[in-house]
């Protein structure tokens, strides 16, 4: 099994981390909001072979993960050019600097019962699923597909 590795863009100080055991989306800490990790310690944690979470809401961090290709493609043609990683399935994280933004909004359509849900703006108290952590369903893991700087909106 080929280690985990946090890509570039998400190793300059200003991100803070989650633990995730190996293939699961689930954190792994009780109140894990309230214990965010830096660099250095969710290095040790994936030495492992665990995944690991991208906290939002740090230093202005949004994470907008888009469940379907329809909402990626929305997303793109509204926002400037960012980091984005894809997820195993149907979707993509779309990172951005945005500091107005904070608290998860979810991304959804209907009434009470029949909604449809599209994904969800990540911020403060949410968490995503960092890239090269393996999927607990695919066995796959989600990879940066474009590998820029994180824009700010």
């Amino acid at each position: 099994m080929t280690p985990i590795a946090i890509p570039q863009r998400l190793q300059d100080g200003q991100f803070r981390f989650v633990k995730l055991p190996a293939r699961s989306k689930k954190p792994f800490e009780y109140e894990w909001q309230k214990k965010p990790h830096p660099l250095e310690e969710i290095e040790k944690w994936i030495a492992s072979g665990a995944n690991y979470g991208v906290l939002g809401g740090e230093n202005g961090l949004i994470i907008i993960d888009a469940d379907n290709p329809l909402i990626s493609a929305l997303v793109r043609a509204g926002i400037p050019d960012t980091f984005t990683v894809k997820t195993p399935r149907t979707g993509e994280h779309f990172y951005l600097d945005c500091p107005e933004i904070t608290s998860k909004i979810i991304l959804r359509q209907g009434s009470k019962g029949e909604e449809v849900h599209f994904g969800e703006i990540i911020s403060g108290g949410g968490q995503v699923v960092g890239p090269g952590s393996i999927h607990p369903d695919t066995g796959t893991p989600y990879l940066v597909v474009n590998d820029v700087p994180i824009a700010k909106v």
